[in-house]
């Protein structure tokens, strides 16, 4: 797949600063497009707070799953 590729439609939302508790706002209304993929970008915010990777890593497949 290319960005070139006229058969597909990317979209790009940045949403700069957030976290992965944020971002599960920031995606339920992009969801209800229903695409057929979505790539996320997600966590890297979080790992200046004090959670744990495992606290972050449990937000992110709460996310994916929902």
């Amino acid at each position: 797949m290319s960005a070139d590729d006229p058969n597909h439609h990317f979209i790009v939302k940045p949403f700069p600063g957030a976290t992965v508790s944020d971002m599960e706002d920031f995606v339920m209304p992009l969801t209800r497009r229903t695409p057929d993929k979505m790539t996320l970008h997600v966590g890297t915010n979080d790992l200046r707070s004090h959670s744990t990777p495992k606290i972050i890593a449990d937000s992110i497949v709460n996310i994916v799953t929902q």
